[in-house]
């Protein structure tokens, strides 16, 4: 019913939401939340608890997550918005042997994109077709980019930009090519090119408990925001 590859919009009394598949490796279900209050929500967590299914929120603002709170639902991740300001960023140079492509990406892109996933992020984290083809949705423009290593890709990140407003939708560099210094090329790569193009603002959401990925942003440009994003699990998801 809800675990479809492709968003699907369920219309109750109470309220109006989105639902899918998390992605191919977890058993959550995407929940997206477009219409509905307090009493929605506990309507959607009862819901939860008695086909014993468990809704995962996408994004929530911290603040809008005591809402959720108070309907019964769980706070599962928490992440950190950062910023950089562009427009006071002098200019970046990429590092010479950064061996980075880059292009719009497109749907053809994504079998190669899906591979490259698979080692990079825990299963919770992965993406799936449906995931990317909602990621170029979001934006004017997506700049896909890949770093190699031997001609072997081991990283990407994709840039979606919206008149002059960027967001880095996605960054990640293999497991096995971690703690080499790939991450911080490519982040100076991307860098680069935002600023070669008269971008504004580039933001970007990061796990509250990822040290690693937070320390690279906060050492190249990015502040962290005092808002924060929150994904909300209903009641069957005792995980947190």
């Amino acid at each position: 019913m809800y675990l479809t590859d492709e968003k699907k919009l369920n219309v109750s009394l109470s309220g109006l939401f989105y639902t899918r598949k998390w992605n191919d490796h977890v058993p959550y279900i995407y929940f997206e939340k477009i219409t509905g209050k307090k009493i929605f929500l506990r309507k959607i967590n009862k819901k939860s608890k008695d086909l014993k299914i468990i809704f995962n929120s996408s994004m929530v603002s911290e603040v809008e997550s005591d809402l959720w709170e108070d309907s019964g639902w769980l706070k599962k991740h928490i992440l950190f918005v950062c910023e950089s300001n562009l427009l006071e960023v002098k200019k970046i140079r990429p590092p010479k042997d950064a061996l980075v492509s880059c292009k719009l990406l497109g749907p053809s892109d994504i079998p190669l994109l899906l591979e490259i996933d698979k080692n990079i992020f825990e299963s919770y984290w992965k993406n799936s077709y449906s995931n990317f083809i909602e990621t170029i949705k979001t934006s004017n423009n997506n700049y896909l980019f890949k770093i190699y290593y031997n001609d072997i890709p081991c990283g990407y990140a994709i840039l979606g930009e919206t008149r002059g407003f960027t967001y880095l939708q996605r960054f990640g560099i293999d497991k096995a090519f971690q703690k080499k210094g790939m991450g911080k090329e490519l982040l100076s790569y991307i860098l680069s090119f935002a600023k070669a193009k008269n971008f504004k603002k580039m933001k970007l959401n990061t796990q509250s408990t990822n040290q690693a990925a937070l320390s690279l942003y906060t050492n190249n440009t990015f502040e962290v925001l005092e808002k924060k994003l929150v994904i909300m699990g209903s009641v069957g998801d005792k995980q947190g």
